[in-house]
């Protein structure tokens, strides 16, 4: 099928300069690969629900590799941008026995960020 991005649907649905409460996204394996994009949409992501899948050969095949240069970017970049994470759970509904993880990041306001010394 034909996928859009968070830029291409902000747009179409007129919500550019907007903030999102909470947006929750399991695309199967393309988070790692796509969650840069996510800042470019011209929206703020208040809260993002995300499950973060390991590197898959096939769709469901559970020997599985971390991918970790990528995971560590994709933690990295986040808590740069202000995210605390907020809630995890391995989801465990699968035969994958939990490698699958289920996040809650939360966007902290810049003042929290700030020491007293600073303010």
């Amino acid at each position: 099928g034909v996928f859009k991005t968070l830029q291409d649907t902000v747009q179409e649905l007129g919500h550019v300069g907007r903030t999102i409460d909470i947006f929750k996204i399991d695309c199967e394996g393309c988070e790692l690969d796509t969650f840069s994009s996510w800042f470019h949409a011209d929206v703020t992501l208040k809260q993002i629900l995300v499950e973060i899948h390991p590197h898959m050969t096939t769709l469901f095949q559970w020997k599985s590799t971390v991918k970790l240069p990528e995971t560590v970017n994709f933690f990295t970049t986040l808590h740069e941008k202000g995210y605390v994470i907020t809630h995890k759970e391995p989801n465990i509904q699968y035969q994958g026995n939990g490698i699958c993880v289920e996040y809650n990041f939360l966007l902290l306001s810049p003042e929290f960020w700030q020491s007293d010394k600073e303010s």
